[in-house]
C-alpha cells in the first residue's frame, strides 16, 4: 500500500519529531504489540466530554431497564457468527529519532463483518449479515500530539481504498455518541448514520459508507435513533 503526505494543522508545542512527515502504511510483522498498547492508552473522550458521557450512560441504563432490544450486555460474539475471512491493519508513524518509527495512529478492517457489538435482534444486523461485501472498520486511534493533523482521515482513506480493491461494497463502523469529532470526521468522508444501539453503558452510533460511489445510502429503519 502506498502512503501519502499532506499539510497538517496541529497544535503548537508538540514534540519536534511529529513535524516530520507522517506516513500511513500497512502494519508490519512485530508491530502489533505496540499498536495494541496505543489502543489501550488513547482514550475515547476528552475532559470536556464528561456531561455527554454521563448522559449517554443514563440513556443506556434506561434502555437496559426497559428491556430495549437495542441493548446488549457485552460484545461477546453471537452464536452462528462466521469468523472474518479477510483483515488488514494500518499504522501512522513518525521517525522516532532512534532509527525506527513511532506509531501515532492505527486502524483495522475485517470482512465480512461480524458485528459482535450489535444485538442479534436488531434489523440492521440482519441486513448487514445477509448482504455480501460488508466490511467493518475498527480500532481507529490517533495520539493527542497529532490530533487535527489529518491522520485519522488518511487512515480511514487507506481502509476505504483497501476495501474497494478487495471487492467490498459497504464499509460500516460504530462509535459512541459523545465522540463528536469522530462522527464529524466520518460524515466528512461520506459515512451516514444508520441507527443506534447500546453496549453495556455505551450508546453506539452505527455508520455506513457505500463504496460503489463513495457516499452513504439510506439504511433500514430497524434500529431507531434515540436523542
Amino acid at each position: 500500500m502506498s502512503s501519502a503526505t499532506e499539510g497538517r494543522d496541529v497544535p503548537a508545542g508538540r514534540p519536534p519529531e511529529v513535524d516530520a512527515v507522517i506516513t500511513v502504511r500497512a502494519m508490519r510483522p512485530g508491530e502489533r504489540p505496540r499498536a495494541e498498547a496505543l489502543w489501550e492508552s488513547v482514550g475515547p473522550y476528552r475532559p470536556e466530554d464528561a456531561p455527554e458521557v454521563e448522559a449517554m450512560r443514563e440513556r443506556a441504563r434506561r434502555a437496559m431497564a426497559a428491556g430495549d432490544r437495542r441493548w446488549k450486555r457485552s460484545e461477546d460474539p453471537v452464536p452462528g457468527d462466521s469468523p472474518p475471512t479477510r483483515s488488514a491493519h494500518w499504522v501512522a508513524v513518525v521517525p522516532s529519532g532512534r532509527g525506527g518509527d513511532r506509531i501515532v495512529g492505527t486502524c483495522q478492517v475485517v470482512g465480512p463483518t461480524h458485528l459482535s457489538q450489535m444485538p442479534a435482534e436488531v434489523h440492521l444486523r440482519r441486513e448487514w449479515r445477509l448482504r455480501d461485501g460488508v466490511a467493518e472498520l475498527s480500532h481507529l486511534r490517533v495520539t493527542d500530539d497529532v490530533w487535527r493533523g489529518g491522520v485519522g482521515t488518511r487512515l480511514v482513506e487507506a481502509a476505504v481504498d483497501w476495501c474497494r480493491r478487495h471487492g467490498f461494497s459497504t464499509l460500516v463502523l460504530s462509535t459512541t455518541t459523545p465522540q463528536r469529532p469522530a462522527i464529524a470526521l466520518y460524515a466528512k468522508l461520506g459515512f451516514r448514520e444508520m441507527g443506534r444501539t447500546f453496549l453495556g453503558s455505551y450508546e453506539l452510533v452505527w455508520l455506513s459508507l457505500d463504496l460503489a460511489d463513495g457516499s452513504g445510502s439510506p439504511g433500514p429503519r430497524g434500529v431507531g435513533r434515540s436523542g
